[in-house]
């Protein structure tokens, strides 16, 4: 299965609706206003898949209506971001004390953010370890090895 079928699969499973895909000139205005190159694998998903909402992974980590969550059930992702919502969102978690190499691209039901290290060098990542800033305790922790 390609990135993109991967990407489509999981956006046809659990997108409750979305704001469509991010047009590569909203990608590109993002990342030079927030200094930093977003891996490849989340660009193809922003331009293929978009700013989804997928309220229904809850379930997934909380158990659902057994209330027993799975073994290693982590955040649940709920609202991917729009190109202008990743620049206003990094920005004022940065001023709410998330780390400034944090780049926010969606979060969870409870406000913590996903994202990645901020990534200044010339050539753009195939992928990246997805991370997840827990406001709670303001910290930051490797949610998955890649996006």
């Amino acid at each position: 299965m390609t990135r993109e079928q991967l990407q489509t699969a999981f956006a046809d499973s659990f997108a409750e609706d979305g704001s469509g895909c991010i047009a590569a000139d909203a990608l590109s205005k993002a990342e030079a206003e927030l200094q930093t190159l977003f891996p490849a694998s989340f660009v193809a998903f922003a331009k293929n898949v978009g700013a989804i909402f997928t309220p229904s992974l809850l379930d997934l980590v909380t158990g659902g209506e057994s209330e027993i969550a799975p073994p290693g059930a982590s955040f649940d992702v709920q609202n991917f971001f729009t190109a202008e919502e990743i620049v206003e969102t990094t920005r004022t978690y940065h001023e709410g004390g998330m780390d400034s190499w944090f780049i926010a691209i969606a979060s969870d039901s409870m406000g913590n953010v996903f994202g990645f290290r901020q990534h200044t060098e010339s050539r753009r990542l195939d992928d990246a370890a997805l991370m997840v800033f827990d406001h709670d305790f303001c910290k930051t922790d490797v949610e998955a090895d890649s996006f």
